[in-house]
């Protein structure tokens, strides 16, 4: 399955939806045709029995009996299945959809949107829970159009019978799905600030066990309970409001099968008692009435569970809709030519090209200024005579910029290096001596294949960073940004990182924001950022 491009997402929740329909028509179709049939199949139940009774019970034909036994074990034998290909195959379609919206929302949360204040909590709730959501609307549009079926089915069949009955069913059905169909809206919106609760809740979680022992050093176990806490309630809070809005129109739904049933078995009774109906027509009336509310209840549900959806769908939509204009450019970097001049900072200064240049920052608010600028999500930088918000960012760009916490994945040491599925995937015997990675490797029996936990728990930071610096080494761009990259190893393997990466690195542009003495001596160029300038000098 391939999913659509991110640049092409719909803007809207209901415009989510149609794709997704349109995407999966083919499945759906199918699906839907065979659970119309299902409900006509339910609705000639009390039919077929109607005429059992007319044509062989009051008669006492015994031939009769048994062609009816026949026919009614034949009409359950196609309800049966009929449920179960449809469900098959709208299920089908939802799981191959599902996976489609949570594909799109990752690839766009690494590649296309800025996240802006969202934390990877929401990014996860909008990739499962809200994908999930959303697919149910095969599931509701399915059921609604088989509802449909069997009910003009069964209002067919009580108007051939008598008139008047059917066109009591035919006016009141119609008056209850309109009013239902008032609720959706409300239902949507609560529906949308739910599953939003629900992602905050998560994120805060998540915020929380990631910084768990830093939390318990400190003392901050009553903090971050209360924290959690105000957070699930709200979500709590939201759920029990989505559901109760939607068991209040389900309840609705019900009082109307009830009264509409109510009514028209009043009025068979009375036929009846005239006697325009005979024994097996009013067995068939009253049974097709009581499963009238079959149809009706399902019209209900798929008014409200539809509009659920659209609330998930449309949570999907505003991220999807999210620009970020360091990934507008599609450009590649050639040469690695840069000059950087971040706002703020009252400098200009030409990188060497081709060459290992530490800058040496005097603030966190000017570190950050440099990044920015380089990733192009703020002026300051220009690449090969160009502003940098033109190149793409990642290898396909040409340029990596390896941040300063390493960020490493449940896998293998390879899969986190190469950043692919492949077991067999080579990694640069070079590349391992010049992050001092080799160490790590050796280390485990398996070697490159040796596993690693979520989040690289079962390494120590050193660790941790010299995988993320071989990663960022594997990748071989034409420009590489290392951010602070040996903090957290000793000075030996500083001094062999920083030797090993120059030589690595020979030829190619490799910008070092440290202050670290080892890449000082190593580098090619210092520059060291001031207040208000800059000064180079070669070590």
């Amino acid at each position: 399955m391939k999913p659509a491009a991110t640049g092409t997402a719909p803007p809207t929740g209901g415009a989510i939806l149609l794709r997704s329909l349109r995407r999966r028509w083919r499945t759906c179709l199918p699906g839907a045709v065979f659970l119309m049939l299902w409900q006509l199949s339910e609705a000639l139940v009390p039919v077929a029995i109607g005429l059992i009774v007319d044509h062989a019970i009051g008669p006492r034909d015994a031939r009769a009996l048994l062609i009816g036994l026949l026919g009614m074990s034949a009409l359950f034998v196609v309800l049966s299945f009929a449920y179960r290909f449809g469900s098959r195959a709208l299920n089908r379609a939802a799981h191959h959809e599902a996976h489609d919206l949570r594909v799109e929302v990752a690839t766009h949360a690494m590649t296309g949107t800025a996240t802006g204040e969202l934390v990877p909590g929401e990014v996860m709730s909008r990739s499962t829970a809200d994908a999930d959501k959303t697919v149910t609307v095969f599931d509701q549009l399915g059921m609604g159009a088989s509802a449909l079926a069997g009910f003009l089915g069964a209002a067919v069949y009580l108007l051939v019978t008598d008139w008047l009955i059917g066109l009591l069913v035919l006016v009141v059905t119609p008056v209850i799905s309109v009013v239902m169909s008032r609720f959706g809206r409300g239902i949507s919106l609560r529906s949308r600030d739910q599953q939003s609760a629900t992602a905050e809740a998560g994120a805060r979680a998540g915020d929380i066990m990631a910084g768990l022992r830093v939390l318990k050093g400190l003392g901050g176990e009553a903090w971050a309970r209360e924290n959690y806490r105000a957070a699930s309630q709200d979500s709590a809070r939201a759920a029990v409001g989505t559901a109760s809005v939607t068991g209040k129109v389900a309840g609705i739904g019900e009082l109307a099968v009830a009264l509409t049933l109510g009514a028209v078995l009043l009025l068979a009774g009375w036929r009846v008692i005239d006697g325009d109906l005979g024994a097996g027509q009013l067995v068939g009336i009253v049974g097709v009435a009581v499963y009238l509310s079959e149809p009706i209840r399902l019209l209900g549900n798929t008014i409200a569970l539809t509009a659920v959806a659209h609330g998930a769908a449309t949570r999907i939509a505003e991220f999807l809709g999210r620009s970020d204009p360091r990934r507008a450019g599609t450009a590649r970097i050639r040469r690695g030519a840069v000059t950087l001049g971040p706002p703020g900072t009252g400098t200009r200064v030409d990188l060497p090209v081709g060459g290992l240049c530490v800058l040496d920052v005097p603030d966190a608010a000017t570190h950050d200024a440099v990044l920015a600028a380089i990733a192009g999500t703020a002026p300051g930088a220009v690449i090969d005579g160009r502003p940098a918000a033109e190149f793409a960012v990642g290898p396909a760009g040409g340029v990596v910029l390896a941040p300063h916490s390493a960020d490493l994945f449940e896998g293998t040491l390879r899969s986190n290096i190469t950043l692919t599925h492949d077991g067999n995937a080579p990694v640069d015997p070079a590349v391992l001596e010049a992050s001092a990675a080799r160490e790590v490797v050796d280390a485990d029996p398996a070697g490159l294949d040796g596993g690693i936990r979520e989040a690289g728990s079962n390494l120590s930071g050193g660790q941790r960073q010299r995988i993320a610096l071989a990663r960022a080494l594997h990748a071989d761009p034409v420009l590489l940004v290392l951010d602070d990259p040996t903090s957290a190893v000793d000075s030996v393997t500083d001094h062999a990182i920083a030797h090993g990466v120059r030589r690595l690195r020979a030829g190619r542009t490799t910008l070092v924001i440290s202050d670290s003495p080892s890449f000082r001596a190593a580098a090619d160029t210092v520059i060291e950022l001031a207040g208000a300038g800059a000064e180079g000098r070669r070590p």
